[in-house]
């Protein structure tokens, strides 16, 4: 009977993890600063997921949430979408959107992995100042990432114009984040930029950060009745593969053990 149960925990490890996880959600408040962007907010924004608080971070400028809604979300890891997207286009919003701001997603990657790639470098630049800071900077590229036509704050420059290199300029950025050695480097790099010397470009883990969206009628950007999606940074969790190779060990030693009983 024990080596029974092993072999049942080991089929359920085996396919743990394949679909996104369903929770209550609810959203908090806003952090008070604006960017640069029409009036909108900075994150981290607060929210309570499943019953804890969590920093929640927009990748979705046209929708809204309002502090006190409350409605079943799905949470899925950008690693899981970046593995397969077509399995999630039902789940997020944006699981096979190419990127909008008209510049191309690297070869093999995916526009979350650009969108959480950016949400790391802005969790570490946080002057908390609002408008034409480096976090503005950081957050209108994600926008215009997704959705392209979101407003742009005064410091967005073009790679022709001699305020490109500079941690203030959104486009800079975008440039970045569609840089594949940046998306998939394990350590922190340096860009050194002609107008701001050196800024550092956090590596990002995949892993820890979940999408979050309504679980009932997501639909298109700006569809009656949509709330935006947000995103929030998680505790590292093994991937899905790791489960099914746990499962896939358990499962054999159990018949292992079943056989020499």
């Amino acid at each position: 009977m024990k080596f029974n149960n092993i072999f049942v925990l080991g089929a359920m490890f085996g396919v743990a993890s394949v679909a996104s996880a369903s929770t209550s959600f609810t959203f908090g408040s806003l952090n008070g600063i604006p960017t640069g962007s029409g009036g909108a907010y900075l994150g981290p924004y607060t929210g309570t997921l499943n019953g804890s608080t969590v920093a929640l971070y927009c990748d979705d400028y046209t929708d809204h949430v309002s502090p006190g809604d409350n409605y079943t979300v799905s949470t899925t890891l950008v690693s899981q979408i970046m593995a397969s997207p077509s399995s999630y286009t039902s789940t997020v919003r944006f699981a096979n959107t190419p990127s909008q701001d008209g510049i191309a997603l690297p070869t093999g990657t995916n526009i979350y992995q650009e969108v959480a790639w950016l949400m790391t470098q802005a969790t570490h630049y946080t002057s908390g100042a609002g408008a034409g800071t480096t976090e503005d900077a950081i957050q209108d590229a994600i926008w215009n990432l997704t959705e392209g036509n979101a407003p742009t704050n005064s410091n967005y420059h073009s790679s022709v114009s001699g305020s490109y290199n500079s941690s203030l300029n959104p486009y800079l950025w975008a440039t970045l984040a569609a840089n594949a050695t940046n998306l998939n480097s394990s350590v922190n790099l340096t860009y050194t930029t002609a107008n701001a010397g050196s800024i550092t470009l956090y590596a990002a883990n995949y892993s820890t950060w979940e999408v979050i969206d309504q679980t009932s009628g997501l639909g298109a950007v700006g569809t009656n009745g949509q709330y935006q999606e947000l995103l929030t940074q998680v505790s590292a969790a093994p991937e899905p593969g790791t489960f099914a190779l746990l499962g896939g060990v358990l499962a054999a030693v159990a018949f292992r053990k079943r056989r020499k009983a």
